[in-house]
């Protein structure tokens, strides 16, 4: 279960109201494009290998 290993070190947080996944802001201001591009690609590749389907 890495999302909680991510949510106990307080790197993420899941918002169940609105249904997403969010990183930490000090996180996200450290990003750049590439990476959160390679983000995205992971987490869709994520959803494709356990859904069978593109998000």
């Amino acid at each position: 279960m890495p999302f909680k290993v991510y949510e106990e070190m307080g790197a993420m947080n899941h918002s169940k109201y609105i249904g997403t996944l969010q990183l930490e802001k000090q996180i996200v201001k450290r990003l750049n494009s590439e990476d959160i591009e390679e983000i995205k690609t992971a987490c869709n590749d994520g959803i494709i290998s356990y859904y069978g389907t593109e998000y």
